[in-house]
């Protein structure tokens, strides 16, 4: 969906959403993205506590970390199904990773270290399962009524 429709769906609600910025195919690559994101969020009154910035492109997400300090940001790992994250430099507070390149016990690892993951996307209950048990800080799923009947089961 365009980011209008969903902001003006976002405007007076009590949630968040995650707006992941994504790059521009040639010619558009050099369009500049979080101006453009940043103002039409201004232009359409969408509060900083009612948004999340992502993507992959960590300039970016540096950008709006220096644009709008406000808005909170996460830098999105894990664009290779096979190849390992590189986690160094830690230089974000919170990372949404491809959940088959991060186990549990690299996230209780950074947990420790103050560093929130988040594991997108957990479509399978057991796996929700486990990255509740590592202590993921989040979980992107296409299925969120699967993982609210597991978190009303207290799991």
């Amino acid at each position: 969906p365009l980011l209008r429709q969903v902001g003006s769906d976002v405007l007076g609600a009590d949630w968040r959403i995650n707006i992941e910025l994504k790059q521009l195919p040639a010619p558009m690559q050099d369009f500049p993205v979080v101006e453009r994101v940043l103002t039409l969020i201004k232009k359409m009154g969408i509060t900083a506590e009612s948004i999340i910035l992502s993507s992959f492109n960590l300039a970016w997400v540096q950008q709006v970390r220096s644009l709008r300090p406000d808005i909170e940001v996460h830098a999105v790992v894990g664009y290779s199904k096979v190849k390992p994250i590189v986690w160094e430099p830690l230089s974000f507070e919170t990372y949404n990773a491809r959940y088959t390149r991060v186990s549990a016990s690299k996230i209780r690892e950074l947990s420790a270290r103050g560093v929130a993951i988040n594991v997108w996307a957990v479509n399978q209950e057991k796996v929700m399962k486990r990255f509740i048990r590592a202590g993921a800080a989040g979980i992107i799923t296409d299925f969120p009524q699967r993982l609210r009947r597991l978190l009303n089961r207290g799991l």
